[in-house]
């Protein structure tokens, strides 16, 4: 690799170390030293440049590293590997939060905050703060979701609700009710089934026992209508106590399922303004590190002094 032929000894071919207070490279094997302007800094810039652009990550850290034992504060470098660690080529994927996969407490963005110049601090910090918005943004819409399914999960039981209000007064929904459970109700079709086997059931009991009394009162006399009038009419009243109780507590569970229904509402507003204004300042966040990037800030400069130049 090109950075690990830079650190070669040109007399003996031996690995180069560096002595940084006397600010050289020493060859540990022939005692030959080589000053740190004898390997160029942009030439071993330009080939980590390279490296990033066509995504040989690992050999471009290993380049930027080169520069940054020359000149531990260099913003490009301390960027270089930052971009080699998160796999990115540019910083230009941190305008969509889908592509944050890192925390603010990684560790090259860390490395690069503690030993960057006072001038590029904020620019470092800014992708923390990025990654920070990102987080609770996320949060903030699993909360959404989850305020949201709440909702629908109601609004389904409240049509239920309203289905069972409409078939409550019919005989054979109460006296299915009665039976305790005969009815499977996550099975709609057999239910429905059920039902006309019950409402087939009644009509014919009717029809049976209007045949009986009128063939006991012809033969027996008019007491045997009385009699059943007697024994009928108890049934009748408990049949519409019981209609009426389950009238009731239907509107009961609608009243309530309404106001869970309202309360939903107004948290899942509430949530989704926090959550669109998390990610609006998660975009704000992200436009302003691209917009001041230190060296872009740089070549627009030198742009505006050619100019000047020129003119």
């Amino acid at each position: 690799m090109t950075i690990i032929k830079g650190h070669v000894c040109k007399m003996c071919g031996g690995l180069l170390n560096i002595d940084h207070d006397r600010q050289v490279y020493v060859c540990p094997f022939c005692g030959v030293t080589y000053d740190y302007e004898y390997f160029r800094e942009d030439d071993v810039m330009e080939v980590a440049r390279r490296a990033l652009m066509r995504a040989e990550f690992g050999s471009a850290k290993e380049a930027f590293r080169f520069v940054l034992q020359k000149d531990p504060h260099n913003f490009e470098a301390l960027r270089g590997i930052f971009l080699c660690s998160i796999r990115w080529k540019r910083m230009d994927p941190i305008l969509n939060n889908e592509n944050i996969h890192f925390s603010d407490k990684q560790r090259d963005l860390v490395y690069a905050i503690d030993n960057c110049l006072p001038e590029h601090r904020d620019y470092f910090e800014k992708i923390c703060e990025a990654v920070r918005i990102n987080k609770a943004y996320k949060e903030s819409f699993l909360e959404v979701k989850s305020v949201d399914d709440r909702k629908k999960s109601e609004e389904r039981t409240l049509r239920e609700l309203n289905d069972d209000l409409v078939t409550a007064g019919h005989f054979y929904i109460t006296v299915a009710d009665h039976l305790g459970g005969f009815i499977a109700p996550s099975d709609e079709t057999m239910s429905t089934k059920v039902l006309v086997i019950l409402l087939y059931l009644f009509v014919n009991f009717v029809v049976s026992g209007l045949f009986i009394i009128f063939a006991l009162t012809y033969f027996l006399g008019w007491w045997v209508p009385i009699v059943a009038a007697i024994i009928i009419a108890p049934l009748i009243v408990l049949y519409q106590k019981s209609k009426k109780k389950r009238i009731a507590q239907i509107d009961s569970s609608i009243t309530s399922c309404q106001c869970r229904i309202s309360d939903l509402t107004t948290e899942l507003r509430k949530k989704k303004t926090q959550s669109n204004k998390l990610h609006l300042s998660y975009k704000e966040n992200a436009q302003e590190i691209l917009d001041s990037d230190p060296l872009k800030k740089k070549d627009e400069e030198q742009s505006d002094d050619e100019e000047v130049d020129e003119e």
